[in-house]
């Protein structure tokens, strides 16, 4: 259907070498799989755990993560910083940030990709 990417128009039986409006029926159904293009990168957040239709709510989360964790970060490495020295706040900061960005790079699904997004935040 027009403006609507989720969804599409349903066949009447089951003959699909002909692109005919009286193949397809009034009734919609939800997209199996995407196709995305890859002209510009070859693969993104997106691209990577599907975050289409059902799940484009989850697309937004990613940055506030981040500055949750910035938030986050600031505090509690703030606060070690001047309990122990600047020099091993900045050791914490930098081993967080460089341990889980890597983490995050290689992340199995989006769940832990947002875990290791705040703790890089964090960093």
């Amino acid at each position: 259907p027009e403006g609507d990417q989720c969804h599409v128009w349903t066949l009447n039986n089951n003959i699909t070498e002909q692109c005919q409006p009286d193949v397809f029926s009034n009734s919609t159904s939800s997209c199996s799989q995407w196709v995305y293009d890859t002209s510009v990168f070859s693969a993104t957040t997106v691209t990577q755990f599907d975050l289409t239709c059902e799940k484009a709510w989850l697309r937004p989360l990613g940055g506030s993560m981040y500055m949750t964790g910035m938030l986050l970060g600031a505090i509690i490495i703030g606060d070690l910083a001047d309990r122990f020295g600047r020099r091993k706040g900045i050791l914490v900061s930098v081993l967080l940030y460089g341990c889980s960005g890597v983490i995050c790079s290689v992340s199995p699904n989006y769940y832990m990709f947002l875990l290791m997004w705040l703790f890089t935040g964090a960093g």
